[in-house]
């Protein structure tokens, strides 16, 4: 399934990809579809007023699905007139730079003795069409309690200038020290919304699955037979399906053939060989039915593939090692490790009772 993420902040966009790929949506941003632009007045009263702006403008703009987020930082102990509320980066009439911002609040906080406790409230608007609008503003969504403080970190992160000042309170570290950010940023709430509101469009995007071909009973194995699994073929009867080698433009039957010299990222980097049996080196061939597997799982907007394991081509957790006496070594097939590279999960047939189907 494909968003549009209504915002120019390309920070915050990356980060809200990398928690939503999970559930089988990609993101568009307002660059990928080369978006006009849009006058968007932010003036809601708080997150969630603005967030309904920003993401109906965004749709009557462009009439696609989109989503917008907003967020509220709010202190405790700190009178109205001087919580910034939506009106993070305005002072006044001012609209603050990165610098400015780190400057004022840390002044902010030096006038409270160092150190503020803060919270950010966030809000979502999810707009379908005209008449599916979801939207959201609660404590699931909200970033836990932190401290922001006067002395700011040497790091900075593009797109979150305040993460300088903000502190974890249990540990007492900058949260730029810490190696994960989620509780800042509510990763969790932001994802549970979207299962919440997508859960049967997103079923049906997961529904798309790439499936080798002999599972399903096509004879392309290289002996010329074919590997049915009767479960396989009965759970995945509407998925697309694929040979890689076939695709490569090899033959059935055809020569057995293992990766060599290396592992199936370095025959992917040019630094490994496929060969058959015989000696002849058949890497183009494997190389080629990766990338129109690769192409065809694009095509159809698969998220998930089920590959004969052992396969030099379709192994997902091992593989033969190269002596062609039968030897097998943890290891990926070259079209496996290409579909993972570009965020494909790949299982096999003899563990697809626990894939996510």
């Amino acid at each position: 399934m494909k968003l549009l993420y209504g915002t120019s902040n390309a920070a915050k966009f990356e980060f809200m990809q990398k928690r939503v790929e999970s559930l089988g949506i990609k993101l568009l941003s307002l660059n990928d579809i080369d978006a006009p632009g849009v006058d968007i007045d932010e003036s809601g009263n708080d997150p969630l007023e603005n967030a309904r702006i920003k993401a109906l403008a965004y749709y009557e703009a462009l009439k696609i699905p989109v989503f917008s987020c907003d967020s509220g930082l709010y202190f405790d102990g700190v009178d109205e007139e001087q919580q910034p509320g939506v009106h993070v980066r305005r002072v006044g009439a001012q609209t603050l730079t990165d610098e400015e911002m780190i400057e004022y609040y840390g002044n902010l906080a030096e006038t409270f003795g160092g150190v503020l406790t803060a919270r950010y409230k966030n809000a979502i608007c999810l707009v379908m069409d005209e008449e599916n609008i979801y939207e959201h503003m609660a404590d699931d969504i909200a970033s836990e309690p932190f401290l922001i403080v006067s002395k700011p970190h040497a790091k900075r992160t593009a797109g979150f200038p305040l993460d300088c000042l903000s502190v974890e309170i249990e540990s007492g570290k900058y949260y730029n020290d810490l190696e994960r950010i989620g509780k800042i940023y509510a990763e969790d709430g932001f994802v549970k919304f979207f299962e919440r509101t997508l859960s049967g469009k997103l079923k049906k995007a997961r529904g798309k699955v790439l499936v080798s071909a002999c599972l399903m009973g096509e004879a392309c194995r290289y002996d010329g037979n074919d590997n049915l699994i009767p479960e396989v073929a009965e759970k995945f009867k509407d998925a697309v399906l694929c040979c890689p080698e076939v695709l490569g433009g090899l033959l059935t039957p055809r020569m057995p053939a293992e990766i060599v010299s290396g592992n199936a990222e370095d025959v992917l980097d040019g630094n490994a060989r496929i060969v058959t049996k015989a000696g002849e080196d058949v890497t183009a061939e494997f190389l080629a039915g990766a990338y129109q597997s690769l192409k065809l799982a694009k095509e159809n907007d698969v998220s998930m593939a089920i590959l004969k394991e052992g396969s030099p081509s379709c192994g997902s957790c091992f593989v033969h090692d190269g002596t062609f006496t039968g030897n097998k070594i943890s290891g990926v097939g070259v079209t496996t490790a290409l579909l993972l590279q570009h965020g494909i999960h790949v299982y096999s047939e003899e563990n697809v009772k626990t894939s996510p189907q």
